[in-house]
């Protein structure tokens, strides 16, 4: 695996200390686990599979619970009992997104499922920003040519790492507190401090 291999829909642009930045033809960046991106024979991006429907939301959050209180993948039967109907179809699609593989006899999630799951939840707090707040998010997130989600999310690319501090100081202008912000990015307050003092000291630098 080296930089420029195409692996899937994505390209590797860098391998850093365990880690794989990747991009996509469409320009979405993501960083992923080495071995991650070793076993997977073919990565999606993220950003670019249609999100969920409501139905296939339930099945994933099923599978998910399912795992996290048995360690077990979670049967067709146990599916279906759980969304109250025959799951076969919604089965079939998610595995055709990648979103759930069969391990014997059971379904698991895969990494991208565990992502469109986390990719709903960020998408359903972005949504409840307050107006300003968002669209802060929104126009920095453009600037810096990275997905509001993964803004918002758990990324720590250093490009999606910076996007978020410059938003975190914005919006602590609008007159936040530390804490205020913090919350809003789900980060504790001292996060907030460290990106207004990076911020700060870079505006210096590059003076």
């Amino acid at each position: 695996m080296r930089v420029g291999e195409r692996r899937g829909a994505l390209e590797i642009v860098a391998i850093d200390r365990g880690r794989v930045h990747l991009v996509c033809d469409h320009g979405h960046r993501d960083t992923r686990p080495l071995e991650s991106v070793r076993v997977s024979p073919s990565p999606r991006c993220k950003w670019c599979v249609p999100a969920p429907t409501p139905l296939q939301l339930r099945v994933l959050q099923s599978i998910r619970e399912y795992e996290r209180e048995t360690a077990q993948g979670m049967s067709r039967a146990d599916v279906g009992r759980a969304i109250g109907r025959d799951p076969k179809d919604v089965i079939v699609a998610l595995s055709k997104k990648g979103w759930i593989e069969r391990d014997g006899s059971c379904w698991r999630l895969t990494d991208e499922g565990i992502d469109a799951l986390e990719m709903d939840a960020v998408s359903s707090a972005t949504r409840e920003l307050a107006p300003p707040v968002r669209s802060i998010v929104e126009q920095v997130a453009s600037a810096h040519h990275v997905p509001v989600v993964d803004l918002m999310g758990r990324s720590k690319s250093r490009s999606v790492a910076r996007a978020r501090q410059e938003a975190m100081v914005r919006v602590r202008a609008l007159g936040y507190s530390f804490p205020e912000v913090g919350r809003i990015f789900g980060r504790d307050h001292t996060t907030v401090v460290h990106a207004c003092r990076q911020v700060a000291a870079r505006a210096e630098a590059a003076e």
